[in-house]
């Protein structure tokens, strides 16, 4: 069985722009960050959080990388509906915001200076 982590996936996409100050993504990082999220969508397929269908500390440290991972390779809510729901559901948890917008705008705007174009929404 191949071992998925968002984080492993997500740091290469992240190190090439903000670290190597490169100006694209490759397209290998972008394909292997999909996998992520094509894994993460076959684990929400039955349930309606990661490890069942309560909301568990899981759930709060993937919706963190999850959120990262976004502002370099937006989810699609055509490709993975059940992420996208899921995503979106964390984003609404009343300390999200708190915890993740700050952190989240700065990425957001390193992300769009180094690739010229803006791919993440503000935060919800």
């Amino acid at each position: 069985m191949r071992h998925y982590s968002l984080r492993e996936n997500a740091s290469p996409c992240k190190n090439s722009i903000l670290i190597k100050d490169e100006k694209e993504i490759s397209i290998d990082k972008i394909r292997s960050l999909q996998e992520v999220y094509s894994y993460l969508e076959k684990l929400l397929e039955k349930t309606e959080y990661l490890t069942g269908d309560t909301l568990t500390i899981a759930d709060l440290c993937c919706v963190a990388s999850v959120s990262s991972a976004a502002i370099i390779i937006p989810l699609s809510s055509e490709i993975y509906p059940k992420l996208f729901q899921w995503f979106a559901k964390c984003r609404k948890l009343p300390y999200y915001n708190e915890i993740s917008c700050k952190g989240l705008g700065k990425l957001d705007c390193l992300v769009e200076d180094r690739l010229g174009c803006i791919n993440s929404r503000k935060c919800f």
